[in-house]
């Protein structure tokens, strides 16, 4: 009975973490000539994140930075942000979306670190919560089973909560928008 909540839970946590993003949240591409539909969606895309620390890719190179203003036009108001010091050219104005290849947006990998934070304590938290009544009971008896449902939940909720902390800290870029060239 014991197998059987471990074989459970683990298909369970797998099957959390291997669970696709949202539709809407992954890049997208559109091509080249397709201007008013690229600009449609990549603003769509992006004016949720116009307060974040956006990077633009293109034709112009590469700029890292704030973005005041975003229509299904363009892009314009470029500020450079001071903590990042990247050194990069600011693109001209305004900035269409057929001169925009990808965007990404400054995050965190919170998600992430929660997932795997609560992968890596719901086994221990499953063997600690059973491992005190099994002394007492045989193993699949109800307090056995019982004890290691709500260690497994414990170390289930307190891995994600530590690793969603950790995760927090962690910078990384996530793809807003993307223009695949034919």
């Amino acid at each position: 009975m014991t197998r059987r909540l471990v074989c459970i839970c683990s298909v369970l946590l797998l099957g959390f973490a291997a669970l696709p993003a949202r539709a809407g949240d992954g890049p997208i591409s559109t091509a080249p000539g397709e201007t008013s539909s690229a600009g449609v969606e990549g603003y769509r895309r992006t004016a949720p994140h116009g307060a974040d620390v956006l990077k633009l890719r293109g034709e112009f190179g590469l700029y890292v930075g704030h973005v005041r203003s975003i229509t299904p036009a363009g892009l314009a108001g470029f500020e450079d942000v001071p903590y990042l010091r990247t050194g990069l050219p600011k693109p001209e104005e305004p900035l269409s979306w057929d001169r925009i290849t990808s965007v990404e947006r400054r995050g965190n990998e919170a998600t992430k670190g929660a997932v795997i934070g609560a992968a890596v304590l719901l086994i221990p938290g499953i063997v600690a919560g059973g491992f005190g009544p099994a002394f007492e009971n045989e193993l699949d008896s109800p307090e056995v089973i019982s004890g290691a449902v709500a260690g497994g939940l414990t170390g289930l909720l307190f891995g994600a909560a530590i690793g969603g902390a950790i995760g927090l800290a962690i910078p990384a870029w996530q793809a807003v928008y993307r223009r695949v060239s034919t």
